[in-house]
């Protein structure tokens, strides 16, 4: 999660779970945590594709203060009374304090497999002029979707969540919705996704998962048809809604990329799921994926993803 210092508090707990309470973690995580900033949300920072500002400045609200009680019973498990103890936190507080306990009370209602609360307390959170507050609402009722087969919901909400959050949290919310889009059947789109996750993600297991689905794997269980158009495999440098600044990075990597003998940096055009634009910074073209690999070392950037167009 780029801002959030959650390394010691939650990365444990949520590698022993299946992603998707990974995602719940890592949300519930950076709810209460001293030292929050989101100005790694920039959609054109480089390493994500999220335009996304806050009710104040661009920003969204810091968040400071130990963690609270109901994050750590929540991390612990203890679901039931993190619900409790979250909701007692909220009716005694207003503004972002109250908000961001809300969270984690619709997400300990998730955990506890009651869908129906969770959402009657998420819903009305998913216009909160915290970006952060609305970006993990979305991603819990986007979970919740796909877990009861709504994948076209699930898929919107997800990918909504994706451009509101950053980091680790953004980059889970783009597997997700990569995996509803390969169960709709648009496998070109989930692929795009999990590109743009890959772009932002630090965690190691959560970038292994993403180059798994990219590298062969559209999704949980599914078999890829094949890599992007061209094949082969390439160095992604970056993923971005805005042409000029595709263009600023490739231009960066220009004299590394060509002293590594790789060529130019290219930069090529795509779209997500809702058909918008997204430019694509890749250099080098390779028939392997260790020929990619051995590349990537002498730059020392970028991400190996299917594709030479």
């Amino acid at each position: 999660m780029n801002g959030f210092n959650t390394a010691r508090g939650a990365d444990g707990w949520t590698r022993a779970m299946r992603i998707g309470g990974a995602l719940a973690a890592c949300l519930a995580a950076a709810v209460a945590l001293s030292g929050c900033d989101n100005d790694k949300a920039s959609t054109d920072d480089g390493a994500t594709t999220r335009e996304v500002g806050s009710g104040t400045g661009g920003r969204p609200a810091p968040v400071s203060g130990p963690k609270a009680q109901y994050v750590e019973l929540y991390e612990q498990g203890q679901f039931q009374r993190a619900k409790v103890a979250a909701e007692d936190a909220a009716a005694q507080a207003r503004g972002p304090t109250r908000d961001q306990a809300l969270v984690v009370a619709g997400m300990s209602a998730h955990a506890m497999k009651d869908p129906a609360e969770a959402e009657r307390i998420l819903r009305p959170l998913v216009s909160n002029s915290d970006l952060r507050v609305a970006g993990r609402a979305k991603a819990t009722l986007g979970l919740i979707a796909q877990e009861r087969g709504r994948d076209e919901e699930a898929s919107q909400m997800l990918l909504d969540a994706a451009r509101q959050l950053a980091g680790d949290e953004s980059a889970r919310a783009s597997l997700h919705a990569g995996d509803s889009l390969v169960k709709l059947n648009r496998p070109e789109k989930a692929r795009i996704q999990y590109q743009i996750g890959l772009a932002s993600a630090k965690d190691a297991d959560l970038r292994r998962d993403l180059e798994q689905r990219i590298g062969g794997t559209t999704g949980p269980g599914s078999t890829a048809t094949g890599g992007l158009a061209g094949g082969g495999f390439t160095i992604q440098l970056g993923a971005f809604t805005k042409r000029a600044n595709a263009d600023k990075t490739a231009q960066a990597a220009s004299g590394k990329a060509s002293s590594a003998g790789l060529g130019q940096p290219r930069v090529v055009k795509g779209t997500d799921s809702r058909g918008r634009e997204v430019w694509f910074v890749w250099v080098g073209q390779f028939g392997s994926r260790q020929a990619a690999a051995n590349a990537r070392t002498k730059i020392g950037q970028g991400v190996i993803v299917p594709g030479s167009a």
